[in-house]
């Protein structure tokens, strides 16, 4: 092996480890960790696999060390709960991991669904228990309020964290799988974007995945009775008032199918505003404002909504093929 390939050999594997610093950081840094994943993607998109168990091992490393410094500084290190906490980054990473491996038998698609489904599964019973638990609760609302103390802010701090930590178990409760979802398939598609976009190549590779364009993206219509149904299964458990695990599996299922279609909703806007005719203003605009809409509950809701009806209602309208539309 010559000088030239053992530099090119070094520089790679600083990438990876740099990857896997980021990612372990973006984790620890609460509120951009549902990026965390994204910088591992990129290293399996754009350099193989081995690449990203590199990135993997490293941002596991830094989790669980930061985990532990923290706990330490906050003086309620517990070594199972150390483990507690790692667990979570270790099994998404893994589940990230395989949805990337050549498997020709079982579709992408059909990886990440299923990698949700397992994780889902897996938190079931910590999600039924979290709301029950009252130990936990205060043990997170005393975590909240060290937070809040260390701040420096003249705030209730008491206050303030029982109605964090209330509102946190609510939103966990009711979406923890869409949460899953997003952050798989989200993460899939933005590192495998960015790989491609920067070719992912110190040495000159080029980039190991082909990455789906969001204006192709397209529910099978095979999907569409299954979502109905979730979404009635969701109205009749809140006509009936269900507790419980019941409204739990009713509110994650229907979100996880309303998802899907606000995704292909979303690739209806993309396709209509990469028309000729749309001005670039407009398309550099609109998709800004749709960011700026989830700052305020009101207008969030109205995206949230509307995202899934327009990609639904795809199936009786055809938006991309509109006759008499501009191409």
């Amino acid at each position: 092996m010559d000088e030239q390939e053992r530099l090119a050999k070094k520089r790679i594997l600083l990438a990876d480890v740099s990857a896997g610093l980021l990612s372990g950081f973006l984790y620890l840094s609460y509120i951009l960790s549902f990026a965390f994943l994204v910088p591992v993607q990129q290293s399996i998109a754009g350099r193989g696999a081995r690449a990203g168990l590199v990135s993997s091992v490293v941002a596991f490393v830094v989790i669980a060390a930061g985990t532990g410094v923290r706990m330490v500084q906050l003086r309620f290190f517990d070594f199972i709960s150390l483990l507690s906490g790692c667990l979570p980054p270790l099994l998404l990473l893994a589940a990230l991991y395989w949805i990337n491996a050549e498997t020709p038998k079982l579709p992408r698609i059909a990886r990440v669904l299923l990698a949700v489904l397992v994780l889902s599964l897996i938190a079931l019973p910590f999600v039924l228990r979290m709301e029950k638990d009252r130990a936990f609760i205060s043990q997170l609302s005393a975590y909240v309020e060290e937070t809040i103390d260390s701040s420096g802010l003249a705030l209730d701090k008491t206050g303030l964290a029982a109605e964090l930590v209330r509102r946190a178990i609510n939103i966990i409760s009711s979406g923890f799988s869409v949460f899953i979802l997003w952050m798989l398939a989200g993460s899939w598609w933005l590192g495998s974007l960015l790989a491609s976009k920067t070719r992912a190549a110190l040495a000159g590779l080029r980039p190991v995945r082909k990455v789906p364009r969001l204006a192709a993206v397209k529910v099978p219509h095979k999907a569409l009775w299954p979502s109905l149904s979730l979404w009635s299964f969701l109205f009749l458990a809140l006509v009936l008032k269900a507790q419980g695990l019941w409204l739990l599996l009713a509110w994650n299922l229907a979100l996880c199918a309303a998802s899907i279609y606000g995704l292909q909703g979303m690739g209806v806007l993309s396709f209509l505003l990469h028309k000729p005719a749309v001005p670039a203003l407009l398309r550099r605009l609109l998709p800004l404002a749709l960011i700026a809409a989830f700052f305020n509950q009101a207008t969030s809701a109205v995206v949230l909504i509307g995202l899934p009806v327009l990609g639904i209602t795809e199936v009786w309208i055809p938006y991309r093929n509109l006759k008499g539309a501009s191409t």
